[in-house]
């Protein structure tokens, strides 16, 4: 199933079109597990209402590859 098709079956099937953008604020010295146990705790407890989800790429790229592979596991988690 291509994207439009999947997201248009998610709306069907939750009667909302609702995308949670997950860009959680880190404190000073928080690294990428930081970054995806916070959008993790997000994404978990938006998850009922929502149709999607849009992690902001630019925070995980921040940490390098590190980053990278934390925005992975979240992509697979969601």
């Amino acid at each position: 199933m291509d994207f439009f098709k999947r997201i248009e079956a998610a709306w069907s099937d939750r009667g909302t079109a609702l995308c949670i953008g997950l860009d959680p604020r880190l404190e000073a010295g928080e690294g990428p597990d930081d970054l995806f146990r916070r959008s993790m705790t997000i994404a978990e407890a938006t998850a009922p209402y929502a149709a999607c989800f849009k992690p902001n790429a630019a925070f995980y790229e921040a940490f390098g590859a590190a980053g990278y592979d934390a925005l992975v596991r979240l992509v697979h988690a969601i």
